[in-house]
């Protein structure tokens, strides 16, 4: 994230960094307990954010650690069983209170100035919150094992209710006009009413047999995500889920799509290449990633940077230019004003 001219971020060497985006100087690295895989919240003055079962918040102009928070949770492996994906959930914070769910899928509620839980929200049944925890008009939207969307009241940490969809999401929902929209790996796209927890309506792209992985944006009428395996980002009316279009994504869309006007940007990869498969040609297990711009209005690319690395980094918009990390160690910028 980025307030003030400073640029916050995280990696997988654990090291936090504060970095002034006029001169590109580091202005404090904070260490984590591991790798950093989760986006950081600035707020009244601290960065917070969450490794594992581990909670942090700093101060966000010297990088000194304020709380510590490890809750005791049952399961401590942050790593998938594929060795593939970090099962770390997004944090949310409101109104003082910073919420996350630990490795075992309990809700957790803790207070910014103390460092104290608040209350604890004992997941039904333990396992991962890849959705990361999302914060609505007085309550928490997450998806727990084994894919029932929750919604839970702030103050009390009573549920409200659980719809079950048996989709596991794999980026924080989009949240608009009272409507939540929430793809993942069932292969359904769904669009659920945040109040009541009713499903709108549900749909799929034109390969059923994909997921959606790259979050959604709102524009105009439309409904924009990413999928995986299809390599696409496809379109749906937001209001009754009707397909509307797709674009050619040349990659593995697996970072949150990102909106700038009625422009959409995306970041794609090949990040396959990366693994030790045999099947993979010598061509294609070299590391690339995209990052383009598609104008949702006359339904063109508008421009197109190419780059000989792997970027799964959620990318942000400070100030009309893009951001993103990559596992080059490098740290991307592109000025959106002249793209």
């Amino acid at each position: 994230m980025a307030e003030n001219g400073t640029l916050y971020f995280g990696n997988e060497d654990g090291a936090f960094h504060a970095l002034d985006i006029g001169t590109r100087q580091v202005l404090w690295t904070f260490a984590a307990s591991g790798a950093i895989e989760t986006r950081p919240v600035l707020t009244d003055g601290k960065i917070i954010f969450n490794v594992g079962n581990s909670l942090y918040i700093l101060n966000a102009v010297t990088g000194e650690p304020i709380h510590t928070l490890t809750y005791p949770s049952t399961h401590s492996e942050r790593v998938s069983d594929d060795d593939f994906a970090f099962n770390d959930s997004q944090v949310a914070v409101t109104d003082g209170v910073a919420y996350f769910a630990a490795l075992n899928g309990d809700l957790v509620a803790v207070d910014i100035l103390s460092g104290e839980i608040i209350w604890t929200l004992v997941a039904p049944l333990e396992g991962l919150v890849s959705s990361g925890v999302s914060y609505y008009a007085g309550k928490l939207y997450f998806i727990g094992f084994p894919g029932n969307l929750y919604a839970v009241d702030i103050h009390t940490g009573q549920t409200l209710f659980e719809t079950q969809i048996r989709n596991m999401a794999f980026k924080p929902m989009a949240i608009y006009d009272g409507m939540m929209y929430i793809g993942g790996r069932n292969m359904r796209f769904y669009c659920i009413d945040a109040a009541s927890g009713e499903v709108i309506w549900r749909s799929h792209s034109q390969n059923p047999g994909t997921w959606f992985s790259g979050g959604s944006v709102i524009i105009g009428s439309s409904v924009f995500t990413g999928t995986a395996d299809e390599n696409r980002i496809t379109v749906f009316d937001k209001d009754s889920g009707e397909f509307e279009r797709s674009y050619p994504a040349l990659g593995f869309v697996y970072t949150p799509l990102l909106s700038h006007g009625n422009n959409v940007i995306a970041l794609t990869t090949n990040i396959f290449a990366a693994l030790d498969d045999p099947r993979l040609t010598a061509e294609r297990r070299i590391p690339r990633s995209q990052a383009f711009s598609i104008d949702t209005e006359n339904h063109t690319k508008i421009w197109l940077a190419s780059l000989d690395t792997t970027v799964v980094s959620a990318p942000i918009i400070y100030q009309d230019i893009l951001y993103f990390g990559s596992d080059s160690g490098r740290v991307y910028s592109i000025d959106l004003d002249i793209s």
